[in-house]
């Protein structure tokens, strides 16, 4: 099922490479996409206070309306995308300290831009397509149309890899995303118990006192 909720602060940093296309021969072919994610936040839209310490910035309190409430128990989610020339592209989600009231029912929302020269008509034959935004999991049901289901000690449950053509197949999209330049535009985990982004590309330094 395809799902709208675009990760627009995530796009910038995500774009990667993770399966061959035609490029000059000096630069290296990625087959590996690698990322954590940290507990999402509403961005800072409305009126704030002027924080002076940081540089004179505006900020705003903290808030959970378009995010789901932040929960301590979740303490690792990590995505990692990976090309094989006899598999082909496979993802794989894992994570620990999904147990209740952290979400227990996790979609991997992916935005992909593909570009590629798979045969077929108009010209030119190398063609980049529409961003695709869809949501991936091992498992069918609930809002999200797939998701990764959990074990009772909050861990992701088996089997943590799934193909790319797989989860395409699943949002009823062509395989032949699957093959060429895949740029990760962006990405998050949904809580599929309530429709609310969780996770989005991170990582956290603690404050210093």
């Amino acid at each position: 099922m395809k799902n709208g909720r675009l990760i627009a602060t995530a796009a910038a940093a995500l774009l990667v490479s993770v399966a061959p296309h035609t490029q000059a021969a000096t630069i290296a072919l990625p087959k590996v996409y690698q990322v954590t994610f940290t507990r999402a936040m509403d961005p800072c839209t409305g009126p704030g206070v002027t924080v002076v310490n940081p540089g004179n910035i505006t900020a705003c309190p903290e808030t959970h309306v378009t995010t789901d409430a932040p929960n301590a128990n979740w303490q690792k989610a990590k995505l990692k995308m990976s090309i094989s020339s006899s598999k082909g592209t496979s993802l794989s989600l894992g994570g620990k300290g999904f147990i209740t009231p952290a979400p227990t029912k996790i979609g991997l929302q992916l935005t992909l831009r593909v570009t590629n020269q798979v045969t077929g008509s108009p010209a030119p034959p190398s063609k980049t397509y529409e961003d695709e935004t869809f949501i991936c999991g091992n498992t069918a049901g609930t809002a999200c149309g797939h998701y990764f289901a959990t074990t009772t000690d909050g861990k992701i449950a088996k089997p943590t890899k799934i193909l790319l053509t797989t989860c395409l197949s699943d949002n009823n999209l062509s395989p032949a995303l699957a093959t060429g330049n895949i740029e990760v535009v962006g990405a998050a985990l949904i809580n599929c118990d309530n429709g609310l982004v969780f996770g989005t590309p991170g990582v956290v330094q603690p404050a210093t006192p």
